[in-house]
């Protein structure tokens, strides 16, 4: 038997609701929760890595939850949250410090793949996927003082959104490095 779940959300400025059929629950009947990383070293956007381990954004920083169980600072004053392994191995990462969407390459140098669009900063990226032929979305919205929020419509509202690089959506499209 199927139990099913309703997700609802704004996409786009579009109302969406989905329906998900869930097959058998996530965790084992009585698991017990194991807290792997605490003290604002895991807030936001986990992301694994089969080799080492999990990636969170906390405190600033990018952590590494080593496969051992030991955690270390991966990126220093990185700013993230949203976190991302692409399948070339390298770390996408939204930056809403520095308003931004970098990736970290192997060999460790990073690389911003967007920052504006049209000129404009963009709100706080927050987080990201990428789609099985490799087209990166991130979500771009604006927590707390709104008074610097430079992407606007046509109107003069302010956007806040979805965004790609794929030019057919009727949003706007990022200007990619």
């Amino acid at each position: 038997m199927h139990r099913w779940g309703v997700v609802g959300g704004i996409l786009l400025g579009c109302g969406v609701t989905v329906a998900l059929a869930v097959d058998s629950a996530i965790f084992e009947k009585n698991a017990e929760l194991h807290i792997e990383a605490q003290n604002g070293s895991a807030g936001e956007g986990p992301a694994w890595h089969p080799e080492w381990g999990v990636f969170t954004s906390g405190n600033g920083h990018i952590y590494q939850l080593r496969r051992d169980g030991s955690s270390v600072i991966f990126r220093k004053n990185a700013g993230t949250n949203g976190l991302l392994w692409d399948a070339q191995g390298r770390l996408l990462a939204c930056e809403p410090v520095q308003r931004r969407v970098t990736r970290t390459e192997r060999d460790g140098n990073i690389t911003v793949l967007t920052d504006h669009y049209q000129g404009k900063k963009y709100n706080q990226p927050n987080d990201i996927t990428v789609d099985s032929q490799g087209r990166i979305y991130f979500s771009d919205p604006r927590y707390g003082d709104r008074k610097d929020m430079q992407q606007r419509d046509e109107q003069g509202r302010t956007i806040e959104g979805v965004l790609s690089h794929r030019s057919e959506w009727p949003s706007y499209s990022c200007d990619w490095a």
